[in-house]
C-alpha cells in the first residue's frame, strides 16, 4: 500500500531515476494507492487503475476539539496555527495585515520553523508586529482554539477550527482565501484545504464577510463530521485493508535484490544519482523473465530524460568554463596592454629627455662660440659657458 499526502508526492523534484521507480513500478504494482484528496487522486489516476485508487481525506478528532470540559471563554485573540516555513509564512503575513486593518484585535501564532525570523521581520516592516504574539510549538492547541476568538490556517487546522465551532479564516500559501462557509469548505476540500487554485480574498471582501456575521453552520459541521472525523475515516480504512492480501510482485523482489546488492550498498554515489544502478535495474527489466514492451518503453523514456539532464548540466558547466576562460584572457590582455603602454610611455619620455638635452647642448655650444668671438671678455665667457655645461650634466 502507498499513501500520497500531497501533490509533492508526485513531483519530479527527485529526478528521473526516482520518477521511474515511482511511476513505472511502485504505483502500477501497489495493491492500493491512497490519496489524501481528490486533487492528489486526479494526479495519480494516470498511473493507477481505478479499483486500486482510493481517496481518504485528512481526519481530526471532533471529540477532542469539541470537549465539554474545555471552557469557551470567547477570547479576544485570533489564533493562527501553522508550521512556520518559507512556503507558509507569506499567507500568514497577509492575514495579519488584513486582521490588523479590520481591527480584529491581538493575534497569537502557534507553531515554529525555519521561516519564523523572516516572518517576524516582515511584520515589523509592515508595522503590525505590535498586535502579534509568537507562542512557539504547543501541545495544547485544542485548548487554545476553544479559548480563541477565531482560528486561521489551512489543512487540518481548518478542520479543527470547524470542530471547535469557531469562525475560521482560511489562509493559503499565497494569501487569505476568506471566512469558511459551506461553499468555501466544499471548494477547498478538493485540494485538502490548502487553498491551491482558489482566489485570494481582498480586504474589502473580507470585511463584508465579517459584517455578515458567523459563517459556521450546523450543516457545515455535519459535512465535516461525516467526511473528516477520525472515527469515520479510520473505520472505513480498517474495513478496506482487510480485503487486501500480501502478494509482493516477483519484479519488485528482483529490483529490491539489486538495491541491496554489495555493488549498490558499497557505491559512494547516492541511489537516485547512480547511472550504474539505473543501468543494472534496466538489465533486470530487459531479462526474459520480466521483459514487457510497456516496461521497456518506460525505461527508455526515463533514461532519455536522465541523459537530457546530464547533457544540460554538461552544457552549463561548459558555458561556465568558457566564461571563466574569456575572463582570464581578457584580464591577461588588459595586463599585457598596460605593460606595453608603460614601455611606450618610458620610450617617449626618454626621447623627450634626449631632445631636451640636445637643445641644451646646442645652447651651450652657441654660448661658447659667442665667448670665443669677444677677446676682451674671453676668460669670463669661457668660464660661464663651462659652468652652464656642468650644471646641465652634459
Amino acid at each position: 500500500m502507498l499513501t500520497l499526502h500531497g501533490p509533492a508526492s508526485l513531483s519530479s523534484g527527485y529526478g528521473p531515476f526516482n520518477d521511474f521507480l515511482f511511476a513505472a513500478l511502485v504505483l502500477p504494482l501497489a495493491n492500493a494507492v491512497i490519496a489524501v484528496s481528490e486533487e492528489v487522486g486526479d494526479l495519480a489516476a494516470p498511473y493507477v487503475e481505478n479499483e486500486r485508487l482510493y481517496v481518504q481525506s485528512n481526519a481530526v478528532s471532533f471529540g477532542l476539539f469539541s470537549r465539554a470540559d474545555v471552557v469557551d471563554t470567547g477570547g479576544s485573540a485570533w489564533l493562527v496555527v501553522s508550521r512556520l516555513d518559507e512556503v507558509k509564512i507569506q499567507g500568514i503575513r497577509h492575514f495579519v495585515n488584513q486582521a490588523d486593518a479590520l481591527g480584529l484585535g491581538p493575534i497569537d501564532i502557534v507553531g515554529d520553523g525555519s521561516g519564523r525570523a523572516t516572518l517576524q521581520k516582515w511584520l515589523e516592516q509592515d508595522g503590525v508586529d505590535r498586535t502579534v504574539r509568537f507562542l512557539g510549538a504547543r501541545s495544547d492547541v485544542h485548548d487554545l482554539m476553544r479559548k480563541s476568538a477565531g482560528i486561521a490556517g489551512m489543512g487540518r487546522v481548518l478542520l479543527e477550527g470547524v470542530a471547535c465551532a469557531k469562525r475560521v479564516c482560511m489562509v493559503g500559501y499565497d494569501g487569505v482565501k476568506g471566512l469558511v462557509d459551506d461553499e468555501l469548505f466544499r471548494q477547498a476540500a478538493y485540494a485538502n484545504f490548502s487553498g491551491r487554485n482558489l482566489p485570494n480574498c481582498s480586504l474589502e471582501d473580507l470585511a463584508l464577510q465579517f459584517k455578515r456575521g458567523l459563517h459556521q453552520t450546523a450543516a457545515l459541521r455535519d459535512v465535516a463530521l461525516q467526511g473528516h472525523s477520525e472515527e469515520e475515516v479510520w473505520s472505513k480504512f480498517a474495513k478496506r485493508i482487510t480485503s487486501f492480501t500480501g502478494n509482493i510482485s516477483p519484479l519488485v523482489r528482483a529490483i529490491y535484490s539489486v538495491l541491496r546488492s554489495e555493488e549498490a550498498s558499497g557505491s559512494p554515489v547516492a541511489y537516485l544519482a547512480s547511472e550504474d544502478l539505473f543501468y543494472r535495474i534496466g538489465r533486470v527489466l530487459h531479462a526474459p523473465t520480466f521483459f514487457s514492451p510497456t516496461m521497456a518503453a518506460n525505461y527508455a523514456f526515463y533514461e532519455s530524460r536522465m541523459k537530457g539532464l546530464r547533457l544540460a548540466v554538461w552544457q552549463e558547466e561548459n558555458r561556465t568554463l568558457q566564461q571563466e576562460t574569456k575572463a582570464i584572457l581578457a584580464k591577461a590582455d588588459t595586463q599585457r596592454a598596460l605593460e606595453i603602454r608603460r614601455v611606450t610611455d618610458e620610450l617617449q619620455l626618454t626621447e623627450e629627455r634626449g631632445k631636451q638635452r640636445a637643445d641644451e647642448m646646442a645652447e651651450s655650444i652657441k654660448a661658447l662660440e659667442c665667448a670665443l668671438q669677444q677677446p676682451r671678455t674671453l676668460r669670463q665667457r669661457i668660464s660661464d659657458a663651462m659652468r652652464s655645461l656642468s650644471g646641465r650634466g652634459l
